[in-house]
C-alpha cells in the first residue's frame, strides 16, 4: 500500500535528472506552436487582448475588468510586444511559450510519483493534443492557468525536501499567476479546499501526510509570494487608474466574483449541461479506453472489501457499474423536466443549469462513480491518485454547470484527464492481459486520430467554425478588407493626404488591433456614437446593427461592400449515427436534416460587416486590381 502523498510510484528512479528531458519537450513543443502562427486572423477576444496590451506599452495603467479577464495576459503581453513589436506573431507569442512550458514542466514531478515513462506520455499529450496545441496558439489566458495548476502540482509533490526554499516560492508564483489570469482560479481555490476538507474527513492516513507535507514557514513563503504577484498585477505595478486599492478590492471580489456570479446566473453564453461531452470525445477520445481502465481498477478495491467478491470478479463488477448507467443515458428519452416533475424540483433543478431528466442521471452517475474511485484511492493511501480524481470530477462538474459553455473551458477537463489517464499507461503497457492490451491498442489507434485532428484544427482549419474548438472565428475577408484599407491609406500618403478612418459597432474587433498596428499614420477612429448628418469619414467600417441608420446617408457619396465578419455553426443536437461517425473521422459537420432553426439560431451562418468608401478615393466600385471594393 502507498503510504505517502508523494510517493505514488514504487521502484522510481531517484537519481533521475529531469532537465535534458525538460528542455528537449519545451523545443519541441514551441516549434508546433511557432509553426505558422501570426498567418490566422484575429479572433475579436484575441484582438482585444494584444489591443490592451498595446496600450500599456504606449504608457497607459491597466484597469481590471472581469470580463476581459485578469491583467497577466496585458502585462506579459506587453512585455513581449515592448520586446519585439506589435504583430500577430508576437502577440500570440506568450501562450505559445506558456503552452511550451506545460509540456515541458511535467518533467520537474519527482520521479518519486511519476515514472519517466508516464512523464514522457502526459509531455507528448499536452505538446500535441487537440485542445492544448490550439489554445496555445490562441491569444486567451486558459493557458497560463494550466501552466499554474501544473507548476502549483509539481512543487507541492516536491515537498520541503526536493527544491529546499524553490518549492514554495513556485508555488506560491503558481497561485499568483493563476488568480493574476482568470477568475475561474476561484473555483479552482473552491475544488482544492473541498479535495483537502473530504481527504482529512476520509482519510487518517491523509490529514497525517498534510501536516508532514509543508511546515508553517514554506506555507508563509507561498503564501508572501503569491500576495506580492496578486497585489503588483492589481494595483497595475501601483499605477491603476483609480488608485491601488480599487485594483486590489476588484479583483478581490468587487469585480471577479461579484461580475462572473452575475454572468453565471444570466448564463451568458448558454448551453446544454452536457455541453463539453461531445468535443471532449471528438477531440481527446484516445482518454477514454485509460480512464475506463483507470476506473475499473480503482473502484475494484472499495468493491471487494464492501461486497466482499473475489478478487477475480471484482473488475467485472466495476465494468457493470459503469456500462448499466451509460447505457441508460444513452438511450434515455430527452425529457424536459417540466414534463415530468414538479414546479419546486424543476425550479430548484433549473437553479443547477439542469434542462432535462438526463442531466441529473449524468450528474448522479458522476457523484457515484467519481466517488468511489475516490474513496477507493483513499482507502488505498494512495493519495495523489485521490485527489487527481477529485480535482477531474469537480472539473467536470464545474464546467458542466457554469453558465457560460464555451470550448477553451474543456481544457481543464483534459489536463485533469490526462493525469489519470497517464497513472494508467504504464499498467496497461506491462501487463499480459487480453483486456490490458485491447486498451493499449485502442487508445493508441484513437490517439493517432487525434494527432491528426490537432494538425487539422491547428494548421488547416483553424478558424473553421465546423471545428468543434473554433467555436467562431473571425472571416479571412477581415485581412481582404485591412488590405484594401491599407492601400487607400499608401496612395493617400502618397497624395500628401490623411484619412479619416471610422469603425463602429461588431468590426471595431478585430479592426481596432489592426488599425493601430496597420493604419500608423492613417487617423482611426473608434464610436458608438451616430455620425452627423453629413459624413466626413473618407472610409467606415460598420456591423449590421448600423446598416439601416447609415446606408441612407452614405449612397450617395460612397460605394458599400458587404464581407463576412465572423462564421458559426450550431450542430443538430440530435444526429444520426452516420453524421456522427462522418464528424468524427473526417470533421463533415452535420446540419439538421430538415432546413431551418435550432432554438433561434440557423445551423451554419455568419455575421456580416461592411466596408463604405468615398467616391472620390476609389472611382470604380468593382475594380479590384486598385484595391477599391
Amino acid at each position: 500500500m502507498q503510504t505517502s502523498l508523494d510517493q505514488t510510484y514504487q521502484g522510481a528512479e531517484e537519481n533521475d535528472k529531469p532537465w535534458m528531458a525538460f528542455a528537449v519537450s519545451f523545443v519541441l513543443s514551441l516549434l508546433l506552436r511557432l509553426l505558422f502562427l501570426g498567418e490566422k486572423v484575429m479572433h475579436h477576444d484575441e484582438s482585444l487582448h494584444a489591443f490592451y496590451a498595446a496600450q500599456i506599452v504606449a504608457g497607459y495603467a491597466h484597469e481590471y475588468s472581469a470580463m476581459l479577464h485578469g491583467p497577466f495576459i496585458y502585462y506579459i503581453g506587453a512585455f513581449f510586444q515592448l520586446l519585439f513589436g506589435d504583430s500577430d506573431f508576437v502577440a500570440r507569442l506568450p501562450t505559445a511559450l506558456f503552452g511550451s512550458l506545460v509540456a515541458a514542466t511535467v518533467w520537474l514531478v519527482p520521479a518519486t510519483t511519476l515514472h519517466r515513462s508516464q512523464k514522457l506520455f502526459l509531455s507528448t499529450v499536452w505538446a500535441i493534443s487537440p485542445y492544448f496545441l490550439y489554445f496555445s496558439r490562441f491569444l486567451r489566458s486558459d493557458i497560463f492557468v494550466v501552466f499554474s495548476l501544473l507548476l502549483l502540482a509539481a512543487a507541492c509533490l516536491c515537498g520541503r525536501k526536493a527544491w529546499g526554499t524553490w518549492a514554495p516560492i513556485a508555488a506560491g508564483a503558481a497561485v499568483g499567476i493563476s488568480f493574476s489570469s482568470k477568475e475561474n482560479s476561484f473555483l479552482h481555490l473552491l475544488l482544492g479546499l473541498c479535495c483537502l476538507a473530504s481527504g482529512a474527513l476520509f482519510s487518517g492516513a491523509f490529514r497525517k501526510k498534510l501536516k508532514e507535507m509543508w511546515s508553517a514557514k514554506n506555507l508563509l513563503l507561498a503564501t508572501g509570494t503569491a500576495a506580492v504577484v496578486f497585489v503588483l498585477f492589481y494595483t497595475s505595478f501601483f499605477r491603476h487608474p483609480k488608485g491601488p486599492l480599487e485594483g486590489l478590492v476588484d479583483g478581490l471580489y468587487r469585480e471577479s466574483l461579484g461580475y462572473w456570479w452575475r454572468e453565471n446566473q444570466a448564463q451568458r453564453v448558454a448551453g446544454a449541461f452536457d455541453y463539453h461531452f461531445p468535443i471532449l470525445t471528438h477531440y481527446e477520445s484516445y482518454l477514454i479506453p485509460l480512464l475506463i481502465w483507470r476506473f475499473i481498477k480503482d473502484s475494484s478495491f472499495l468493491l471487494q472489501k464492501t461486497l466482499k467478491s473475489s478478487a477475480a470478479l471484482t473488475p467485472w463488477l466495476s465494468a457493470l457499474l459503469l456500462l448499466l448507467p451509460t447505457l441508460l443515458l444513452i438511450f434515455f428519452p430527452l425529457v424536459a423536466l417540466e414534463e415530468s416533475l414538479s414546479p419546486g424540483t424543476t425550479a430548484f433543478l433549473r437553479l443547477l443549469h439542469l434542462s432535462h431528466l438526463h442531466h441529473l442521471g449524468q450528474v448522479l452517475m458522476l457523484l457515484l462513480l467519481g466517488g468511489l474511485a475516490y474513496l477507493s484511492c483513499l482507502r488505498q493511501e494512495n493519495h495523489v491518485l485521490a485527489t487527481t480524481w477529485f480535482f477531474f470530477v469537480g472539473s467536470v462538474g464545474a464546467y458542466s454547470y457554469v453558465g457560460e459553455k464555451v470550448p477553451w473551458l474543456g481544457i481543464y477537463i483534459v489536463f485533469f484527464a490526462s493525469w489519470l489517464a497517464c497513472f494508467t499507461i504504464r499498467e496497461v503497457f506491462q501487463s499480459r492481459s487480453f483486456a490490458a492490451r485491447s486498451v493499449a491498442i485502442t487508445s493508441g489507434l484513437l490517439g493517432v486520430l487525434s494527432v491528426q485532428k490537432s494538425l487539422r484544427l491547428s494548421f488547416f482549419r483553424p478558424a473553421d467554425p465546423a471545428e468543434r474548438l473554433v467555436y467562431t472565428h473571425t472571416s479571412p475577408e477581415v485581412l481582404e478588407v485591412l488590405s484594401t484599407l491599407t492601400a487607400a491609406h499608401q496612395r493617400a500618403q502618397t497624395e500628401g493626404n490623411s484619412l479619416n478612418v471610422l469603425f463602429r459597432g461588431d468590426p471595431v474587433w478585430p479592426f481596432a488591433w489592426y488599425a493601430r498596428t496597420q493604419l500608423k499614420h492613417a487617423t482611426p477612429s473608434f464610436s458608438t456614437e451616430t455620425p452627423s448628418s453629413e459624413v466626413k469619414e473618407d472610409l467606415l467600417v460598420f456591423g449590421n446593427s448600423e446598416l439601416a441608420e447609415l446606408k441612407p446617408r452614405l449612397e450617395e457619396s460612397h460605394f458599400i461592400s458587404k464581407h463576412s465578419l465572423r462564421a458559426w455553426w450550431v450542430p443538430d443536437p440530435q444526429p444520426t449515427a452516420k453524421q456522427v461517425l462522418s464528424y468524427f473521422f473526417w470533421g463533415e459537420p452535420f446540419e439538421p436534416s430538415e432546413p431551418g432553426l435550432i432554438d433561434g439560431v440557423k445551423s451554419f451562418g455568419y455575421t456580416s460587416f461592411y466596408l463604405a468608401t468615398r467616391k472620390e478615393i476609389c472611382a470604380a466600385p468593382q475594380s479590384r486590381q486598385d484595391n477599391c471594393p
